[in-house]
Order: C-alpha cells, then sequence, then structure tokens
C-alpha cells in the first residue's frame, strides 16, 4: 500500500474510471476516428490529472507533454506486449509438440523487441529533452493531496440543481488550500 507505483497505478485507474465518462459525454461525433483520439485525449488527461497531486507530492514534478508520450508510447508498448505474448505462446506449443515452429522467427524477434524498446526510448527521451517538459511544482503535503482529491472527486458531480453549491465548496476548498499552503504549513 505505501509503495508509490502501487499508488499511482490505483489513482491512475480509479480516476480513468471516475472521471472519464463524465468528460466523454462531453463531445459526440460518429466519426470512429473522431471517438478514438477523443477516448484517448480523455483517458489521458483524466489518468495524468488523477495522479497529479501524488506525483507533485513524491516528485514535485509536472509533465505537459503526457498526451504526446503516451501517443508515443502505448502503441509501441502494444506492440511489444502482442509480440511477447505470441513469443511465449509460441515456444510454448514449439516445446510440447517437439517441433521447431520458431525457426525463421527465432533470430528476428530479439533483433524486432530490441529494434522496439530503443524506438520507444529514443522517442521518449526526445520528448524529455523538449522545452518545459518537465515544471517543477511546490510539494503538496498529506493534508494538500486530501483536499485536491476532494476536489476532483467534487467536479463530476457539477451538474444540474447542484451545480452552484458544489461550485462553491470546490472554490472554499481552494481558498482553504491556498490558506493551509502559505499560511499553516
Amino acid at each position: 500500500l505505501f509503495d508509490v507505483g502501487f499508488q499511482l497505478s490505483c489513482t491512475g485507474v480509479a480516476s480513468i474510471l471516475y472521471l472519464t465518462p463524465p468528460l466523454q459525454q462531453l463531445y459526440h461525433t460518429r466519426s470512429r476516428w473522431k471517438r478514438a483520439l477523443w477516448n484517448f485525449i480523455t483517458v489521458s488527461t483524466t489518468a495524468q490529472v488523477g495522479t497529479a497531486p501524488l506525483v507533485a507530492s513524491y516528485f514535485g514534478t509536472f509533465s505537459p507533454y503526457f498526451l504526446l508520450a503516451n501517443a508515443w508510447s502505448i502503441p509501441l508498448i502494444t506492440l511489444l506486449l502482442y509480440l511477447s505474448i505470441a513469443w511465449v505462446i509460441g515456444y510454448g506449443v514449439t516445446a510440447a509438440c517437439s517441433l521447431p515452429l520458431l525457426p525463421l522467427l527465432d533470430p528476428l524477434l530479439p533483433t524486432l523487441f530490441g529494434g522496439l524498446t530503443h524506438l520507444l526510448s529514443s522517442g521518449l527521451h526526445f520528448i524529455q529533452r523538449l522545452p518545459l517538459s518537465c515544471i517543477n511544482l511546490p510539494r503538496p503535503d498529506a493534508a494538500e493531496c486530501l483536499m485536491l482529491y476532494t476536489i476532483l472527486l467534487l467536479l463530476p458531480q457539477c451538474r444540474g440543481r447542484l451545480l452552484y453549491p458544489i461550485l462553491r465548496f470546490i472554490l472554499l476548498l481552494i481558498w482553504v488550500l491556498t490558506l493551509y499552503h502559505y499560511f499553516i504549513r
């Protein structure tokens, strides 16, 4: 529970599940490509927003190029994952049947994995070297993170009759967060 990776993973998934549906309702299209692009943008944004308080708390940074980094890495990681599964299944079938099913692919697969991994790493290093790729932030403590997550939990509830009371409460929380950060902490 206290591992940073576990916390980031859980908050990322929780924010995707909680924040993505209301955000996806803001734009409707019949075009499959536009819908796929909108889904990618909303999922990437909600994961980034959901993990931002923890990332700021642990690392004191924020990356504004998260959409570009995700657009580069997700297809390559997906391809690497499918290749890995195919490779393991292929070798399992080969071992079970005592048939050399992968003799042609055997020398090719490590080269393909190495090339894709290098391409992934090179692209992410390029994004890392872009101007303002890493913005330093003040590190919020546990109380500030709790207030930030409360605001994130309330945002999707701002609709209909609840809009103004919840917005007032969110503004109050932002005011308390500001006062806490500058005067109490």
